[in-house]
């Protein structure tokens, strides 16, 4: 990961709704309806307009919450508003619900009025206004997060259907293999001193991934070279059976880094930061290959260079699709998927920022359905390969492995990031959530 994740890292983050965006207009019929988890939800009469936690938010008319109640939900409310403008804030304590919600000249003043709140999943739901700011309640507010005005894009939502699992994808999840990921990890964390992107360890380590994925069946496998004193992005891809010219990319970048940037004599093993990453996106080829599944869209798996360096090789590449007018799907990046702080669940971070939303809800919905041992969250780090690709108009979102920071992990940037600081259940976890995601988007034909 780029060191700008640890300068960004305590920004908190605030998301508006744009006017302007599309939108399904509320009616004087419309509901709010709040329940707990997500479950298998078919009807034309309702919306989905994001998971939060543990709380899910529907609009729709009258009969939608016995709809839900009929499909295994547990309704916690429902609220009459005749708008979309509806923001989720999370704040860090009951105490802090309580103090906002007794706040009353600093809500009008915003133009808000409170719809929904909880002090048990800490959440209130504001309705219309302006920007609310943090200062108002220091020290209270976690996020202030849109809620999407209309529900998921088109793309999400034919990907993800009625939230009813797809027993290809689900036995695509259940072929990762543990033992594969960390003899990857290990392979890129000690064959090579340095992985930096100028050096020959990073050159050696291009032509080692192009090798693996090279003994993939049915893969295509070519390089992008983008910068001449730096190693190449290896691309790897499974065309498509229907409509091949719409790509999923799955990708990570493979060089590393250790104090000193720009010092190629300082040991470099970068097991986590991104050995775990590369592991990832080769484990996912290898499952989907030896599944003999046949898909909709191309599926490109990537590893790029020059991460470390300000996203050289990915913002290279995504300007490239961007000139080519190519017709991305969607983008899945991992980024630091294995480190896990002792006593924590496990958790999976989604990046919170350069994100495409509706893709954001989509990924948390599936990985709610086919990883449900994992915790989703969000995670303020910044800044990795999916950020280029979202820079170039392209749905994009990364993965993380805590809802912290890249500096919470102790080893990060320093020669002692190793592979046994690594936890490789929650590897396998976040590697499962993501390979559903693309196995999703990709439709499995």
């Amino acid at each position: 990961m780029t060191s700008a994740a640890s300068a960004m890292m305590l920004v908190p983050l605030l998301v508006l709704l744009v006017a302007g965006l599309p939108a399904v207009q509320g009616t004087a019929e419309s509901n709010l309806i709040v329940t707990r988890g997500i479950g298998a939800v078919g009807a034309e009469s309702m919306d989905f307009r994001g998971q939060f936690g543990s709380l899910s938010y529907f609009v729709g008319g009258p009969g939608t919450a016995e709809v839900l109640q009929g499909r295994g939900l547990g309704v916690v409310e429902v609220v009459h508003t005749s708008t979309n403008a509806l923001w989720v804030i999370e704040v860090e304590n009951s105490t802090c619900v309580g103090q906002i919600l007794a706040s009353g000249p600093a809500l009008k003043h915003a133009g808000v009025f409170v719809v929904f709140s909880s002090s048990t999943d800490l959440q209130i739901v504001v309705l219309g206004g302006e920007r609310v700011s943090e200062s108002a309640w220091p020290g209270c507010i976690k996020n202030v997060i849109s809620m999407p005005r209309a529900a998921l894009h088109p793309q999400a939502v034919g990907a993800v259907g009625n939230f009813l699992p797809d027993d290809r994808v689900k036995s695509l999840i259940a072929s990762v293999n543990k033992e594969n990921l960390k003899k990857t990890v290990t392979s890129l964390s000690t064959r090579f001193f340095t992985r930096m992107s100028t050096t020959s360890g990073a050159s050696r380590a291009q032509r080692w991934l192009e090798k693996q994925y090279r003994a993939i069946p049915g893969l295509t496998v070519t390089t992008f070279p983008f910068q001449k004193d730096m190693s190449a992005n290896v691309i790897a891809e499974l065309k498509g059976a229907g409509k091949p010219e719409k790509v999923v990319i799955v990708s990570a970048h493979y060089d590393s880094r250790s104090t000193n940037i720009t010092d190629p004599a300082m040991r470099a093993p970068g097991a986590d930061d991104n050995g775990s990453g590369s592991s990832a996106v080769l484990e996912m080829a290898r499952v989907v290959a030896a599944s003999g599944l046949k898909f909709m869209y191309t599926i490109r798996f990537c590893a790029w260079s020059g991460e470390e360096q300000g996203l050289v090789g990915s913002r290279a590449y995504a300007k490239k699709l961007k000139e080519d007018n190519a017709d991305i799907v969607a983008v899945f990046n991992g980024d630091m998927l294995a480190y896990r702080a002792p006593g924590t669940p496990l958790t999976v971070g989604m990046k919170d920022r350069f994100v495409t939303e509706s893709l954001l809800q989509a990924v948390n919905v599936l990985t709610m359905l086919y990883v449900p041992e994992l915790q989703v969250s969000l995670s303020a780090s910044c800044c990795s390969d999916h950020q280029s690709f979202f820079e170039q108009g392209f749905p994009a979102v990364g993965y993380f492995e805590s809802s912290g920071g890249a500096s919470d992990y102790p080893h990060y940037h320093k020669s002692t990031d190793t592979v046994d600081k690594l936890d490789f259940t929650l590897h396998q976890a976040i590697c499962r959530s993501m390979l559903a995601a693309v196995g999703t988007f990709a439709i499995p034909v």
